[in-house]
């Protein structure tokens, strides 16, 4: 009988000693991926103020390319300016958009 009570017994606090583990190992992963979402986040408002900045055609042309996904020589045909003008204007937003998102650190 004593030899069985002292099997419950580490039987029991190997159980709390993992479940505690497993609690704590949990408790870090889900503030590792609160922080990952919180940082995502914060990038996304960055561009989002970034865009704002942006002249009207200049968000127009990033429209085209980001979200309607369209090849310069669609956007060409589209707005009836040269490619060469679109890739151009393009490497000037690029540019835009370096200078406003470069964070400080």
């Amino acid at each position: 009988m004593i030899k069985q009570k002292k099997v419950t017994e580490t039987l029991l606090n190997y159980l709390s000693i993992h479940i505690f583990s497993h609690s704590v190992t949990t408790f870090f992963e889900n503030v590792f991926t609160a922080k990952d979402n919180l940082n995502e986040t914060i990038e996304r408002i960055d561009v989002e103020q970034a865009l704002v900045n942006l002249n009207s055609k200049d968000n127009e042309l990033v429209y085209l390319v980001f979200q309607a996904q369209l090849s310069y020589q669609e956007i060409s045909a589209i707005l009836d300016i040269p490619v060469g003008t679109v890739k151009s204007r393009m490497s000037s937003i690029k540019t835009k958009l370096k200078t406003l998102l470069s964070w400080e650190g």
